[in-house]
């Protein structure tokens, strides 16, 4: 005689060795090139713990400007670039280096200088006059010249003053290709001013004696964006991984996580809307793939009903209905609900909610096996006890 147990036990048996297997056990970790900025203001000391608390995934900054974090993931030595320049970003989208772009949250730039201010620039609201009055004075000015999103901001707001600062720089202009942080330091130890990021100006600015003077105008808007990089460019991007990464941090929850990030009481950054809808889009599609499986499982039990007037009566008949029928319906309508999402985020570079590159993930393998098991278990024995009419 056949024995149906045996059977379940032996699919249950393999996907169990399956998801046990060493491909599975390997340590989870990406390497994100990011904006010094993003660094040095302390949000990812903040941050990454509580996404590796989450997800069991490490993340490996590599901070650098954003010129530079670009440059690194054109040579495919990191899964994920976290910046802040749109020309540069858009220019790395138009090389087929990054998949999409996503808005994270964004902060200012502020012009720093003295507190005795040289330059008599405090309190203006047009920073391209600023900047022009800076130069007219020749009063030290540090860039940070290594082409990071802050650098090419200060280029722009150079050129807003109709000056091409690389022909007409004097020894006032001191360009030191460095981060944020030690270009701070520069300004303060040699009396400068500097373009900051307001992120880490504020963890900075009780550490010496700078302080902002200009600030407020709309063209020191600064936005960071998050970007996984091509997996078709470079086939060792860890891309479920990245794309895991960059969910979080425009979900719900991590755009929580960096709205509660505070420096000495004060917010370095704010969220970017990024969609009309008061619930994510993902979320929205769940509630429409509920509401059709209960529509799909109330038309089923009608037609069981007509079908089977006697057998309805049968509890055992009910229970197989209620936990063969009911989860087969759930993971069909959720299932394509998924797929469906899937295959646009996929055409348009959003992040994806499952790996279906892999057939054998294994929480696809448990579900089938638990499923395929109890069906052939509660179907058999209902057969065996059911009353012959």
């Amino acid at each position: 005689m056949f024995d149906h147990r045996a059977l379940i036990g032996a699919i249950i048996l393999v996907a169990v060795t399956i998801v046990a297997s060493p491909a599975y056990a390997q340590e989870k970790s990406i390497v994100v090139a990011s904006t010094t900025s993003a660094q040095d203001s302390g949000l990812f000391d903040y941050l990454l713990p509580i996404f590796k608390q989450k997800t069991g995934i490490i993340v490996k900054v590599l901070g650098r400007g954003t010129g530079q974090a670009l440059d690194t993931a054109r040579r495919g030595e990191a899964d994920v670039v976290f910046v802040h320049s749109k020309s540069a970003e858009e220019k790395f989208l138009a090389e087929g280096e990054g998949v999409k772009r996503f808005p994270v949250m964004y902060n200012d730039f502020v012009l720093i200088g003295p507190k005795d201010d040289p330059a008599g620039i405090k309190g203006m609201k047009d920073v391209a006059k600023a900047f022009q009055t800076i130069k007219e004075k020749q009063a030290c000015f540090v860039s940070r010249g290594d082409h990071s999103g802050t650098h090419v901001k200060e280029l722009d707001l150079w050129q807003a003053t109709d000056a091409d600062i690389e022909k007409d720089r004097g020894p006032w202009y001191k360009s030191i290709g460095q981060g944020m942080g030690a270009t701070l330091n520069f300004a303060n130890a040699n009396n400068c001013y500097v373009l900051s990021d307001r992120g880490t100006w504020i963890r900075f600015k009780n550490g010496g004696d700078l302080q902002a003077l200009v600030e407020g105008d709309k063209r020191l808007f600064n936005e960071y964006d998050v970007m996984l990089v091509n997996p078709a460019k470079h086939p060792d991007v860890k891309k479920e991984l990245g794309q895991q990464f960059i969910y979080w941090l425009i979900s719900p929850d991590g755009q929580k996580a960096i709205a509660n990030y505070k420096i000495e009481g004060e917010q370095p950054f704010y969220l970017t809307d990024r969609s009309r809808l008061p619930i994510d889009e993902i979320e929205l599609i769940y509630l429409l793939a509920l509401v059709v499986a209960i529509a799909t499982v109330s038309v089923l039990w009608y037609v069981v009903k007509k079908a089977f007037p006697d057998d309805v009566k049968d509890f055992q008949f009910f229970l197989t209905f209620i936990i063969v029928a009911v989860p087969f319906v759930m993971l069909v309508c959720f299932g394509l609900a998924v797929i469906s999402y899937d295959v646009i985020a996929g055409r348009s570079g959003w992040p994806l909610v499952l790996p279906l590159e892999s057939l054998l993930w294994p929480p696809f393998v448990g579900v089938a096996a638990f499923y395929i098991g109890q069906t052939m278990w509660l179907w058999w024995d209902w057969r065996k006890l059911r009353i012959p009419r």
